[in-house]
């Protein structure tokens, strides 16, 4: 699946889309779209520059594709095409999740 990227990240900027969670109440699944805080690194920036050295010289700890944790609170949302991204810090991302990890949502994991 192709996604329409908004904009191209710069500097140490990553832009990640963030996964949409239902909220669930018991064994019914409540239409409300809840946020979660996880979601797959879509695009990266060059990376962060060195006025001493005049490079990018800061690596990135993520790479696009990767499944990651979010902080509660951090970045600028964007709103494109009915998806929801955010563009972040590296310090914004609390970790990477393995790829066979489920999703969460509202009251757990789905299934």
């Amino acid at each position: 699946m192709s996604i329409a990227i908004p904009l191209i990240p710069i500097n140490d900027d990553i832009l990640v889309l963030r996964d949409q969670g239902k909220s669930k109440q018991g064994q019914v699944f409540l239409a409300k779209e809840v946020q979660v805080n996880t979601g797959t690194v879509v695009a990266l920036g060059e990376g962060r520059f060195n006025l001493q050295t005049s490079e990018y010289n800061v690596p990135f700890r993520v790479a696009e594709g990767d499944k990651v944790q979010l902080k509660n609170y951090g970045g600028t949302t964007v709103e494109f095409e009915g998806n929801q991204f955010l563009v972040l810090k590296q310090e914004d991302i609390l970790g990477l999740i393995p790829q066979d990890t489920p999703v969460p949502t509202a009251q757990g994991v789905s299934e």
